[in-house]
């Protein structure tokens, strides 16, 4: 199957979030065509070999370099000791071959005083010009395989414009003690929370912990979640066209159409966020001597006065604080 990844022009601040994953039917036939007038010149039949594909496809104002082939969602199976929900104790950096392999773990758990600077963990956008689905998951730690599978596909499926939202983060975490996803911009940690990705009852029942054991009894309650202590709820809804968008987070078996509006709308207020937040940072406007922390401190404009004096990061808030 052919996908049709068309560029998509983003402006700020803040554009609404387009992704485009249309599917590209040939118009090639072999039989239903209409038999040609005795008059008329002889139609010909397009086959694998004719130029009829690229005609349609240039009728449509694209080109050969426009299309790529994207793999399958798959579902793998869970390995024996990933089949339980999983905390950062567990987890390990998805690409063995990443260069940044030996200082992801300790530099996502460090804190400000302790932070890695640029030299050390650089934003992505400083050791990729034009970031891209492989140099965003050399970033990316998980607990479970599965996670860092359809955190891929994810991203292969996005327009190539909106991976330039990713320069401004330095390691991104996925795992099941994430309760929802969230952007530190101090320190350029992008955290997504595995209950947001997971299409079958297998990866449900390992994607979040839904009780934490109290004392050394077998009693269980609730885990607490840092939205407990909130007063109100966010209330709101996805369409496409005139039709409400479920993710069907209640069911045990799901599909990637049912995941993608909503995790893509989430990860994309997160990373607008941080690319607005930082800017794109590069070796001609960032020190290696200085940390996440040290550029955010220096940025435009101040956290909470942005949120305030700009409506959209209202939009956001949910995803800031924990």
């Amino acid at each position: 199957m052919f996908i049709s990844r068309r560029n998509i022009s983003l402006s700020k601040p803040y554009p609404a979030l387009a992704i485009l994953a249309a599917l590209l039917l040939s118009a090639c036939s072999s039989g239903s065509s209409e038999p040609a007038e005795e008059t008329g010149p002889v139609t010909t039949e397009c086959t694998e070999a004719s130029p009829c594909e690229m005609e349609n496809m240039g009728e449509m104002g694209e080109t050969e370099e426009d299309v790529v082939n994207l793999p399958p969602i798959i579902r793998p199976a869970i390995p024996a000791d990933q089949r339980e929900p999983l905390g950062f104790d567990n987890a390990y950096v998805y690409q063995s071959t990443s260069f940044y392999r030996e200082v992801l773990r300790d530099c996502y758990i460090a804190d400000l005083e302790n932070a890695c600077d640029l030299d050390t963990l650089p934003f992505i956008g400083m050791s990729a010009f034009n970031p891209s689905v492989d140099s965003i998951m050399a970033r990316t730690i998980v607990t479970h395989d599965w996670m860092g599978l359809r955190f891929s596909q994810f991203l292969a499926r996005l327009p190539e414009e909106a991976l330039e939202f990713f320069k401004p983060v330095t390691v991104i975490y996925i795992g099941s003690d994430i309760i929802f996803n969230s952007f530190d911009a101090t320190q350029g940690k992008l955290e997504i929370a595995g209950d947001g990705l997971w299409l079958t009852f297998g990866e449900k029942s390992t994607a979040f912990f839904t009780v934490e054991p109290t004392g050394t009894g077998t009693d269980t309650e609730p885990a607490p979640t840092a939205r407990d202590s909130l007063q109100f709820r966010v209330a709101g809804r996805l369409m496409q066209d005139d039709l409400w968008l479920s993710s069907k987070g209640f069911q045990d078996e799901r599909e990637f159409e049912d995941i993608f509006p909503f995790f893509a709308y989430s990860i994309y207020r997160n990373a607008a966020f941080a690319f607005d937040r930082l800017g794109v940072p590069s070796s001609s406007n960032t020190a290696l001597s200085e940390t996440p922390f040290d550029v955010f401190a220096r940025s435009d404009f101040p956290l909470l006065d942005g949120m305030v004096n700009n409506p959209a990061f209202t939009n956001t808030a949910s995803g800031l604080f924990r």
